[in-house]
């Protein structure tokens, strides 16, 4: 499950939580990014397998500090491109 969405009806962008590869870059677990961020193990979870529909920005302020990256290494922006699914 990805973020979607959607003008009339028509998909025209996703937003993926990238999180876990900048987990595993640094060598660190969900455990520890829990620990020094204070965001339970579960709504982590939810983020990582993108079953979210929506991150606070404190949140997000929490995990970049931590993890010293910026918005942009834990989430993408994936436009979809209405040529390529015709």
């Amino acid at each position: 499950m990805y973020n979607i969405y959607t003008i009339n009806k028509e998909v025209i962008s996703i937003i993926r939580v990238i999180l876990r590869e900048i987990l595993d870059k640094q060598n660190r677990t969900v455990y520890w990014l829990s620990k020094h961020t204070g965001i339970t193990n579960n709504n982590l979870a939810f983020m990582i397998n993108n079953k979210t529909n929506g991150i606070k920005f404190d949140v997000l302020d929490k995990i970049c500090e931590v993890l010293n990256c910026n918005v942009q290494d834990i989430l993408e922006y994936v436009p979809i491109n209405k040529q390529e699914n015709t």
